[in-house]
Protein backbone atom coordinates (compact mmCIF):
# COMPACT_ATOMS: atom_id res chain seq x y z
CA UNK A 1 0.00 0.00 0.00
CA UNK A 2 1.11 3.39 -1.40
CA UNK A 3 0.12 5.63 1.17
CA UNK A 4 3.29 7.67 2.40
CA UNK A 5 4.79 10.43 0.33
CA UNK A 6 8.85 11.15 1.28
CA UNK A 7 10.05 14.90 0.94
CA UNK A 8 13.68 16.00 1.80
CA UNK A 9 13.19 19.36 3.25
CA UNK A 10 16.25 20.08 4.79
CA UNK A 11 16.64 22.95 7.39
CA UNK A 12 18.98 24.75 4.67
CA UNK A 13 16.27 25.61 2.03
CA UNK A 14 15.04 28.97 1.88
CA UNK A 15 11.35 29.51 3.51
CA UNK A 16 11.81 26.09 5.14
CA UNK A 17 8.79 26.52 7.07
CA UNK A 18 6.90 27.65 4.66
CA UNK A 19 8.15 24.92 1.92
CA UNK A 20 6.99 22.28 4.38
CA UNK A 21 3.01 23.38 4.94
CA UNK A 22 3.16 23.51 0.85
CA UNK A 23 4.52 19.66 1.08
CA UNK A 24 1.66 18.83 3.39
CA UNK A 25 -1.03 20.36 1.28
CA UNK A 26 -0.13 19.48 -1.57
CA UNK A 27 0.55 15.71 -0.81
CA UNK A 28 -2.86 13.19 -1.53
CA UNK A 29 -1.78 10.88 0.37
CA UNK A 30 -2.37 10.31 4.64
CA UNK A 31 1.15 10.22 5.83
CA UNK A 32 4.19 12.48 4.71
CA UNK A 33 7.74 11.91 5.97
CA UNK A 34 10.25 14.48 6.19
CA UNK A 35 13.86 14.03 6.15
CA UNK A 36 16.18 16.67 6.62
CA UNK A 37 19.56 16.83 4.42
CA UNK A 38 22.06 13.93 4.23
CA UNK A 39 19.49 11.72 6.39
CA UNK A 40 18.76 8.77 5.06
CA UNK A 41 15.60 6.14 6.85
CA UNK A 42 15.55 2.31 7.06
CA UNK A 43 12.68 0.01 8.25
CA UNK A 44 10.14 2.52 8.99
CA UNK A 45 7.33 0.40 7.53
CA UNK A 46 6.57 -0.69 10.87
CA UNK A 47 6.02 3.08 12.06
CA UNK A 48 3.28 3.21 9.30
CA UNK A 49 1.69 0.14 10.68
CA UNK A 50 1.41 1.66 13.78
CA UNK A 51 0.11 4.83 12.35
CA UNK A 52 -2.78 3.08 10.22
CA UNK A 53 -3.89 1.43 13.28
CA UNK A 54 -4.01 4.18 16.00
CA UNK A 55 -6.00 7.12 14.75
CA UNK A 56 -4.48 9.31 17.30
CA UNK A 57 -1.20 9.07 16.49
CA UNK A 58 0.19 12.41 15.16
CA UNK A 59 3.61 11.52 14.52
CA UNK A 60 6.00 8.89 14.74
CA UNK A 61 9.47 10.41 15.30
CA UNK A 62 13.04 9.15 15.21
CA UNK A 63 16.77 9.86 15.35
CA UNK A 64 19.85 8.47 15.14
CA UNK A 65 20.40 8.31 18.72
CA UNK A 66 17.48 6.30 19.19
CA UNK A 67 18.45 4.08 16.26
CA UNK A 68 18.29 0.14 16.79
CA UNK A 69 17.03 0.85 20.45
CA UNK A 70 14.11 -1.31 19.41
CA UNK A 71 12.29 0.85 22.37
CA UNK A 72 8.83 2.64 20.70
CA UNK A 73 7.79 5.38 23.54
CA UNK A 74 5.49 8.43 23.98
CA UNK A 75 7.76 11.28 22.72
CA UNK A 76 7.63 14.80 23.93
CA UNK A 77 7.85 16.21 20.54
CA UNK A 78 8.26 15.45 16.79
CA UNK A 79 11.64 16.44 15.37
CA UNK A 80 10.81 18.16 12.53
CA UNK A 81 13.18 17.26 9.78
CA UNK A 82 13.31 13.09 10.49
CA UNK A 83 9.38 12.08 11.58
CA UNK A 84 6.00 10.91 9.50
CA UNK A 85 3.77 12.76 10.06
CA UNK A 86 -0.41 11.98 10.10
CA UNK A 87 -1.40 14.89 7.01
CA UNK A 88 -5.27 15.36 8.21
CA UNK A 89 -3.92 16.30 12.01
CA UNK A 90 -1.33 18.35 10.72
CA UNK A 91 -3.77 20.38 8.02
CA UNK A 92 -6.45 20.62 10.99
CA UNK A 93 -3.65 21.96 13.21
CA UNK A 94 -3.35 25.04 10.14
CA UNK A 95 0.47 23.85 10.15
CA UNK A 96 3.75 24.90 11.12
CA UNK A 97 3.37 28.78 12.53
CA UNK A 98 5.26 30.99 10.84
CA UNK A 99 6.43 33.17 13.42
CA UNK A 100 9.36 30.98 14.06
CA UNK A 101 10.88 31.54 10.89
CA UNK A 102 13.30 30.89 9.52
CA UNK A 103 13.43 27.83 12.37
CA UNK A 104 13.90 26.69 15.69
CA UNK A 105 10.92 25.54 18.09
CA UNK A 106 8.66 25.08 15.17
CA UNK A 107 8.32 21.73 15.43
CA UNK A 108 7.86 21.53 19.39
CA UNK A 109 5.18 24.37 19.34
CA UNK A 110 2.86 22.32 16.29
CA UNK A 111 3.79 19.36 18.74
CA UNK A 112 2.54 20.76 21.71
CA UNK A 113 -0.90 22.02 19.80
CA UNK A 114 -2.14 18.85 18.69
CA UNK A 115 -0.73 16.47 22.09
CA UNK A 116 -3.42 19.35 23.12
CA UNK A 117 -6.25 18.35 20.87
CA UNK A 118 -5.94 14.29 21.59
CA UNK A 119 -2.83 13.26 19.44
CA UNK A 120 0.35 11.16 20.62
CA UNK A 121 3.71 11.52 19.12
CA UNK A 122 5.62 8.36 19.61
CA UNK A 123 9.70 8.20 18.87
CA UNK A 124 10.30 4.55 17.54
CA UNK A 125 13.79 3.07 18.16
CA UNK A 126 13.29 0.03 15.55
CA UNK A 127 13.69 2.68 12.93
CA UNK A 128 17.30 2.45 11.23
CA UNK A 129 18.33 6.31 10.16
CA UNK A 130 21.90 7.44 9.85
CA UNK A 131 23.11 11.22 9.24
CA UNK A 132 25.65 11.18 6.10
CA UNK A 133 27.79 14.33 6.61
CA UNK A 134 26.90 17.33 8.70
CA UNK A 135 23.18 17.69 9.95
CA UNK A 136 21.99 21.36 8.58
CA UNK A 137 21.01 22.50 11.77
CA UNK A 138 24.54 22.08 12.89
CA UNK A 139 25.54 24.36 10.51
CA UNK A 140 22.82 26.80 11.33
CA UNK A 141 23.47 26.80 14.62
CA UNK A 142 27.17 28.11 14.19
CA UNK A 143 26.06 31.44 12.64
CA UNK A 144 25.20 33.99 15.34
CA UNK A 145 22.55 35.33 14.04
CA UNK A 146 20.84 31.61 13.50
CA UNK A 147 21.58 31.51 17.41
CA UNK A 148 20.34 34.61 18.24
CA UNK A 149 17.17 33.19 16.50
CA UNK A 150 17.00 30.15 18.52
CA UNK A 151 16.91 31.76 21.52
CA UNK A 152 13.93 34.39 20.30
CA UNK A 153 11.80 31.75 19.09
CA UNK A 154 12.38 29.70 22.35
CA UNK A 155 10.97 32.93 24.22
CA UNK A 156 8.05 33.34 21.66
CA UNK A 157 7.37 29.27 22.54
CA UNK A 158 6.88 30.33 26.18
CA UNK A 159 4.81 32.95 25.33
CA UNK A 160 2.43 31.06 23.31
CA UNK A 161 2.28 27.99 25.17
CA UNK A 162 4.07 28.40 28.71
CA UNK A 163 2.37 31.41 30.07
CA UNK A 164 3.56 30.58 33.70
CA UNK A 165 7.07 29.79 32.70
CA UNK A 166 6.96 32.95 30.79
CA UNK A 167 5.82 34.76 33.48
CA UNK A 168 8.61 34.02 35.93
CA UNK A 169 11.59 34.97 33.05
CA UNK A 170 9.92 37.85 31.21
CA UNK A 171 11.83 40.86 33.78
CA UNK A 172 15.45 39.45 31.30
CA UNK A 173 13.33 39.95 28.05
CA UNK A 174 13.00 43.59 27.99
CA UNK A 175 14.67 43.52 24.43
CA UNK A 176 12.23 40.93 22.96
CA UNK A 177 9.39 43.39 21.98
CA UNK A 178 12.05 44.89 19.22
CA UNK A 179 12.39 41.81 17.98
CA UNK A 180 9.07 40.49 17.82
CA UNK A 181 8.38 43.70 15.78
CA UNK A 182 9.82 42.64 13.15
CA UNK A 183 7.54 39.48 13.02
CA UNK A 184 4.70 41.23 13.50
CA UNK A 185 2.80 40.26 9.77
CA UNK A 186 2.94 37.16 11.15
CA UNK A 187 1.81 37.11 14.89
CA UNK A 188 -0.85 34.12 15.43
CA UNK A 189 -1.21 33.40 19.04
CA UNK A 190 -4.12 31.19 18.72
CA UNK A 191 -4.89 28.74 15.83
Amino acid sequence: MNDLDIYMAGNTVKDFLRYRNKLMKLSNKPFVMFLNSGLRVFNYEPALEMMRENKRIFAVTFSTKSSGSGKVTEAEFANGGSSIYRRSAWNRAGGINLIYEPAFWDDVDLSEYVKRAGYKIIEDGRIWCIQLGEPGIEKLKRNIWMRFIERRNYFIYLMINRNDYYDKVKWTLHWLPFILWAKFRYWKFTR
